[in-house]
């Protein structure tokens, strides 16, 4: 079973025990990647298009021999052209001020930073330069309405892995705008640990091991410790 097919919802259940092993797998494929002083990259490739074959290491490094998507063309283009709409808009709402027209750059720039998020047929590498298209073409920063989106790009794919890891084994179920704000949240703390120790190629070989674990311990915290009398 491939990774892609963790996102499909007929099977989450033998999808999740994929990511478990996988996941599991990132922890030491990580401290040996930071042994060999590997730094983490943006992937060329999609997760719908991952195959059965891929590594850890492979995952990592952010190129899969094989590994292809026929849909990622068409949808790099489907966000370029959302993108021409979005850059009209706000040259509008600059030269009126009108508050209709703000509203509705708000409202679209939010859909597409959310949907831009989460879809599986987008790189890393597509997701960093459409974000900064978006940032050069726009300029509308929505964070506080969608989380991050900037920082850790390097960690956008592993934090979908995360994000649907956390829902399937905590019993959620989450809309996309909530998957797609988890997904900012994984992607800030993994760049928040690379800053912090500047082991980034262990960080991003231990991602799947590490930041596929954040969601169910940090709902654990939040449940606190259960004491029986």
């Amino acid at each position: 079973m491939s990774i892609s097919e963790f996102f499909n919802k007929k099977a989450r259940a033998a999808a999740a025990s994929l990511a478990l092993v996988f996941g599991v797998a990132g922890g030491y494929a990580g401290h040996e990647l930071a042994q060999a002083q590997f730094q983490p990259q943006l992937s060329d490739f999609t997760l719908s298009g991952v195959p059965d074959n891929a590594t850890q290491q492979q995952f990592t490094k952010g190129h899969i021999p094989g590994a292809a998507d026929a849909e990622a063309a068409t949808t790099r283009f489907t966000f370029a052209q959302r993108l021409d709409t979005l850059e009209e808009l706000a040259s509008m709402a600059d030269d009126t001020s009108d508050p209709i027209i703000l509203q509705q750059l708000q409202h679209d720039a939010v859909a597409f930073i959310n949907d831009l998020r989460i879809n599986t047929h987008l790189s890393e590498q597509d997701y960093a330069r459409l974000v900064a298209d978006y940032d050069d073409r726009v300029g509308l920063d929505v964070t506080p309405i969608t989380g991050n989106y900037r920082n850790g790009a390097m960690y956008q794919q592993e934090g979908m892995i995360a994000a649907q890891f956390g829902a399937v084994f905590g019993g959620e179920e989450l809309t996309a705008t909530e998957q797609s704000k988890a997904v900012g949240e994984m992607m800030q703390l993994g760049q928040d640990s690379a800053d912090k120790t500047g082991l980034e190629g262990g960080l991003a070989g231990a991602a799947l091991g590490g930041l596929v674990a954040l969601p169910l311990l940090r709902r654990t915290r939040r449940k606190g410790p259960q004491v029986k009398k």
